[in-house]
């Protein structure tokens, strides 16, 4: 009877220290890369959009006061789970077998939100950024397209930050670039395109889309997110 109790303490255990190992920068970045980037990239980019899903799960306030509500609601949260799901289910993305619970704390969130910034495409990429207003002109990155209603609500919201923003400090000239083309006909001819394609079935190229327009939002939140440290 005490081996047997021995054993069920230890399986108990065992199962606690599961249910709270905290995963590593590299087990995060294995799990939430872009899709089509090398395995095993120490440096791989990861995925905004996935990133994003763990803060709408974080139940952290000062996580998901920035989401657009569209992001935060029921049906965007759970299609954007299933995704990370999906991947928590790969053996090559998760070989360490974390949990859904363990990388969507608000502490592993943050760390996520870290290495996606630190993680951002070579130089060339925001070279081209600056050199343009217009932030559709760079191709995004294949991967499982971000729901489309979710992605265009966070810009909106993204946008009008940045009016905010340089209402009163015009000195960012990347993000005036922005800001001139949040009003501009281009895009607002994103959601009649969208709207267009839906009617037509051309879901691929609302996924298009949607890749763009992430990252798009990508980019600006990186430019907000500088200003909020000074």
């Amino acid at each position: 009877m005490k081996s047997l109790a021995l054993v069920v303490a230890a399986c108990a255990l065992a199962t606690s220290a599961c249910s709270t190992r905290v995963p590593t920068d590299a087990e995060l970045v294995t799990l939430l890369q872009r899709a089509g980037t090398p395995a095993g990239d120490a440096n791989a980019p990861l995925d905004a959009t996935a990133v994003q899903c763990l803060r709408s799960w974080s139940g952290d306030a000062s996580l998901t006061k920035d989401l657009a509500p569209a992001v935060l609601a029921d049906v965007s949260k759970a299609r954007c789970r299933g995704t990370i799901d999906g991947w928590i289910a790969d053996s090559k993305r998760n070989p360490g077998k974390l949990e859904f619970a363990q990388v969507s704390t608000p502490d592993v969130a943050r760390r996520a939100m870290a290495l996606l910034a630190a993680h951002q495409p070579a130089q060339a990429e925001h070279k081209t950024a600056a050199a343009t207003p217009a932030p559709t002109a760079h191709a995004a990155e294949p991967g499982p397209a971000p729901e489309i209603e979710a992605t265009l609500a966070h810009a909106s919201d993204l946008c009008e930050k940045a009016r905010t923003f340089i209402a009163t400090d015009k000195s960012d000239v990347r993000l005036n670039r922005f800001v001139e083309y949040c009003s501009s006909a281009p895009a607002a001819g994103v959601r009649t395109s969208v709207d267009r394609m839906k009617a037509d079935g051309d879901q691929a190229g609302i996924d298009q889309a949607a890749r763009r327009v992430a990252h798009s939002n990508e980019v600006l939140e990186g430019l907000l997110r500088n200003h909020d440290k000074h």
